[in-house]
This record gives structure tokens, C-alpha cells and sequence, in this order.
């Protein structure tokens, strides 16, 4: 493993320290980086992390209350409630990515 390797798993090992996040909400966490503008359907996240409707809602009750991300609902429906990452989540999410591509081209 090359030393900027090593240096970016330090920085996300701090990041992450403390959180106690599941792997479902780092799944979550990853899915919402790649999406455009980092928001996605609750429902579309359950869908595309393979768990259910409540789970994804308790990783949002989690992301909020950690300040990695925020609800949005349209007119207030939270029938039609969306996730989006705040800037603090946006960071975290993408020096995840930035470690899992470095440890793909590794192998």
C-alpha cells in the first residue's frame, strides 16, 4: 500500500471515529455521492441499497443528527420526503470514495 494510501485511510478512520455508522448507512453515504447534487428519494435509497423504507428513515434520523445531511420535503409532504448530503456529509462521502478507489487499484 503506497503512503498516500495509507494517508487518506487516516483520514477517513477520523472521520468515521466516533459515528458508529452502519455499513447500510456508509452504502447510503456512498449512493448519495454519486448522485446528482447529492440528493436522492428516501424510498429511492431503500431501493438501491437493498433495505427497507425504515431503515434508510433511522440512517437519516442518524445523518441529521450528526449534521451530514438534512430532509427535504416538497410543501411539507413526507410522503415525498429526499435526503440530501450537507457540505460536512459531501467531504466525508467522498474521501470514503477517494480511499475505496485507491484500495481498487491496489489489487
Amino acid at each position: 500500500m503506497a503512503f498516500h494510501s495509507l494517508e487518506r485511510f487516516g483520514r477517513v478512520l477520523q472521520a468515521l471515529r466516533g459515528l458508529e455508522l452502519s455499513v447500510s448507512a456508509i452504502q447510503v453515504f456512498l449512493v448519495l455521492a454519486k448522485t446528482d447534487r447529492h440528493i436522492s428519494a428516501l424510498s429511492d435509497l431503500a431501493r438501491r441499497v437493498e433495505v427497507s423504507k425504515t431503515l434508510v428513515t433511522h440512517i437519516a434520523n442518524r445523518m441529521e443528527a450528526l449534521g451530514l445531511g438534512a430532509r427535504t420535503e416538497p410543501q411539507g409532504d413526507r410522503r415525498f420526503c429526499s435526503f440530501r448530503l450537507s457540505p460536512k456529509g459531501v467531504e466525508l462521502a467522498r474521501s470514503m470514495e477517494a480511499y475505496l478507489a485507491g484500495e481498487a487499484d491496489t489489487f
